[in-house]
């Protein structure tokens, strides 16, 4: 299932990627009035289309990674434990929220989407904002065994890839949840389209960077 779940997230990674290429190229490069611009907001709806077929019901998996994660669980339940469930629950609530969003554009016409469409972009920034906490609380105690004296060299090494990998997290967690972070009205008129892009893009090309690059942060 690990591998299975990993190579879908490669493909929306990379359909992601494609389309904010697209994006930033038509409004810096072209401009919004070029004729151009029709063709890429169908395409950029197609290519959402399959990014939701390839990602559909991968809310399944997080209800298994509920269960998997409980096991690890002893009496008392660490900080970590409990960022670790609530990114879970967002992000099975993202998900969920993401087909229902997909099942009313393409079949279910006549369902009402406006609390489907609030809690999608809430979901999703909420789980990266609490990615983040658990990132920079992982990067915070791994700098500081590497200050130690004399730390264990294996450990060191692995520590410092984990370091490189959880920096490169924090970035892409911030720039998406400033991305979807739309439903806050006064930071929906606070940031521009061209502003989202350039954030999106971001995200897109560190994502496809660490689903691809597993092991490059060490030659780094």
């Amino acid at each position: 299932m690990e591998a299975y779940l990993s190579k879908i997230d490669g493909s929306d990674k990379n359909l992601k990627l494609a389309q904010y290429v697209m994006k930033v190229m038509v409004d810096r490069v072209l401009g919004k009035e070029h004729e151009f611009e029709k063709r890429r907001a169908l395409v950029h709806k197609e290519i959402g289309h399959a990014r939701g077929y390839i990602s559909a019901l991968k809310w399944v998996y997080q209800m298994v990674a509920v269960a998997k994660e409980s096991e690890k669980w002893g009496k008392v339940m660490t900080s970590r434990d409990v960022l670790r469930l609530v990114v879970i629950v967002l992000t099975f609530t993202e998900q969920l929220t993401a087909d229902m969003q997909l099942a009313q554009e393409i079949w279910f016409h006549a369902f009402p989407r406006e609390w489907v469409d609030y809690v999608f972009p809430f979901a999703k920034s909420s789980a990266n904002f609490f990615a983040l906490l658990d990132d920079v609380n992982q990067l915070q105690s791994k700098l500081h065994y590497l200050s130690l004296p004399d730390p264990d060299p294996t450990k060191a090494a692995a520590f410092r890839t984990d370091i490189f990998r959880h920096r490169l997290s924090i970035i892409r967690e911030i720039c998406d949840i400033a991305l979807y972070a739309h439903w806050i009205d006064n930071w929906k008129r606070a940031i521009t389209p061209q502003q989202l892009n350039i954030l999106g893009l971001i995200s897109s090309v560190l994502g496809v960077f660490e689903v691809y690059s597993p092991h490059a942060y060490a030659s780094i």
